[in-house]
């Protein structure tokens, strides 16, 4: 941590942030929408919390949740979190949580406007399940 102080303070950098909203989006887009049997498996792990998500395929209830759910609305109700915490409200039912960290960001070796980083998915959910 000091080092990157120590650099940033004796180099300019010209690289930003700035790009990072984009590729959680484009991360997220390819987890849950681009591959159509993973992203409903994925969807209905994430947001039904019942033993039999995966293998009561004919629930009208649960297909219309998972068709009805978008991005805007996992990240909007919670499932998906950039900050590693999590709230845990006295009566709310009990969650999965897909969590990005982004770490070890470094400058990129062949252009200068880009870092390199580490992408972690700590992915937390309730184990009686």
């Amino acid at each position: 941590m000091k080092r990157d102080l120590i650099e940033t303070v004796s180099t300019s950098i010209s690289s930003s942030f700035l790009s990072i909203e984009k590729d959680i989006s484009l991360i997220l887009t390819k987890l849950f929408f681009d591959h159509k049997v993973y992203n409903k498996q994925l969807l209905r792990l994430l947001v039904i919390p019942t033993k039999d998500c995966l293998s009561n395929l004919s629930n009208e209830e649960y297909i219309e949740k998972v068709n009805n759910t978008s991005l805007a609305t996992l990240v909007q109700e919670g499932y998906i979190k950039l900050a590693p915490k999590i709230a845990m409200p006295e009566h709310e039912k009990v969650k999965s949580y897909i969590i990005l960290t982004f770490d070890n960001f470094s400058p990129n070796a062949t252009n200068p406007e880009f870092r390199d980083c580490t992408i972690h998915f700590d992915i937390i959910c309730h184990t009686d399940y």
